[in-house]
């Protein structure tokens, strides 16, 4: 498998929760916001941590960067 796209998921900014597609690829992970609000690419040299969570009441996901940052993305499956 080299790349996988989950639609459905959001992005937790600050407490707001943007919804948009969720990309995994061998190099990178990217979130792009459903009305082209939000977007981030991070390459998977500058992952630190990756931490399973509960955000809200559906299971997330929380990237550490290296350099300090932090993005967590919610609204996955329990399947």
């Amino acid at each position: 498998m080299t790349n996988l796209e989950i639609t459905g998921v959001f992005i937790e900014n600050v407490g707001v929760l943007t919804p948009g597609t969720f990309k995994f690829d061998i190099d990178s992970f990217s979130f792009k916001g459903d009305r082209g609000k939000k977007s981030v690419k991070v390459q998977t040299h500058d992952i630190d941590e990756v931490r399973f969570q509960k955000l809200g009441n559906k299971p997330g996901i929380r990237f550490a960067l290296l350099d300090g940052g932090a993005h967590r993305f919610g609204g996955f499956k329990d399947t």
